[in-house]
């Protein structure tokens, strides 16, 4: 009986309900022991996966971020470059 708790509770976490704590009262011996360590496991894979979301977010913003600071100088400079080549226009008579 003890067995097919900890099987039962191994099937639940193991389709991705990572808070599912198996039910260790009267669990002795390989079950109680077998309990615990897919704990462990589950408590592992959270973590993880916090930490992959975590280092998600810091990339995506991280992206956004260098995105903007290479616009804001290239926009200067296209701009400063536009306004220069219309005075070069104005400067340089049309030879029709």
């Amino acid at each position: 009986m003890g067995m097919d708790r900890v099987c039962r509770g191994a099937e639940i976490i193991a389709s991705g309900k990572l808070d599912h704590s198996i039910d260790k009262k009267r669990l002795i011996g390989t079950p109680y022991h077998l309990a615990e360590t897919l704990d462990h496991i589950r408590d592992a894979m959270q973590t993880a996966i916090s930490e992959q979301m975590r280092a998600e977010r810091f990339r995506t913003e991280l992206i956004t971020n260098v995105s903007h600071d290479l616009k804001t100088p290239l926009t200067s400079i296209i701009n400063y470059t536009d306004l220069l080549s219309k005075e070069a226009e104005k400067e340089t008579p049309d030879r029709d």
